[in-house]
């Protein structure tokens, strides 16, 4: 993986330019691609450019998915089933919030749309309406590995995290966390059921944490970190 989270998203078009409170990247449109049998995440981040603490909120303007994906929608601060629309948890300047759409399709091909309208609740004229088009592709051609349990908590989390693999099976399994650049912050052998994760050391902002066992990926999850 050489340190890096790749993310399988083409720019496709470039930002809005009338939001005066924050700018958005990498761009208000993504064209992606979604693994058959695996979790995608797929970003886009808001940097608070105006000077003040910024209260960013939410809502779907249309979701046009194929019957059988499963997906699901984090913003800063939380994650909710679906794409129902949401408040962040306050941005402060320099910081990012960020809205991350989830997309597994299991083994069901076909194309999707995801639009919502992102904006400062003091200036709600002036948001952005942010753009997924999704496609499925096998990029893999790995066979299902099946669904693994595992949960994170809590989420947000502060200075510790529990990881729980009640089920962990043979093999060596590892936990690797990467930051919104794709850079390795963290990584961990799982050595038992319950494993404590100190991340006192990690700047506020949204991770992704991958579970492998040996050298296959297993599963991904979103967590925010907020001190």
């Amino acid at each position: 993986m050489n340190g890096r989270y790749a993310l399988p998203c083409l720019l496709f078009a470039f930002s809005a330019a009338d939001a005066q409170t924050y700018f958005v990247t990498p761009n208000d449109t993504l064209n992606c691609v979604a693994e058959f049998n695996e979790l995608r995440i797929f970003d886009i981040y808001q940097e608070n450019v105006s000077g003040d603490t910024l209260q960013l909120d939410w809502s779907a303007v249309s979701v046009d998915l194929p019957v059988g994906w499963d997906y699901s929608m984090c913003d800063f601060g939380h994650c909710y089933p679906g794409v129902p629309g949401g408040s962040m948890l306050p941005v402060e300047p320099i910081e990012e919030g960020f809205l991350g759409l989830n997309i597994m399709p299991g083994t069901t091909s076909g194309t999707g749309e995801v639009r919502v309208y992102v904006f400062d609740v003091n200036a709600p004229a002036q948001g952005d309406t942010l753009t997924w088009l999704i496609r499925t592709e096998d990029l893999t051609g790995i066979a299902e590995t099946g669904d693994v349990r595992f949960t994170v908590y809590p989420n947000p989390a502060s200075n510790l995290l529990t990881f729980n693999l009640p089920e962990h099976g043979t093999g060596k399994h590892t936990v690797t966390m990467f930051d919104a650049l794709g850079r390795t912050v963290l990584q961990t052998a799982l050595t038992a059921d319950y494993t404590v994760l100190d991340l006192g050391s990690l700047s506020n902002g949204s991770y992704a944490l991958q579970l492998t066992r040996d050298s296959s990926t297993l599963a991904t999850r979103r967590l925010v970190v907020q001190h």
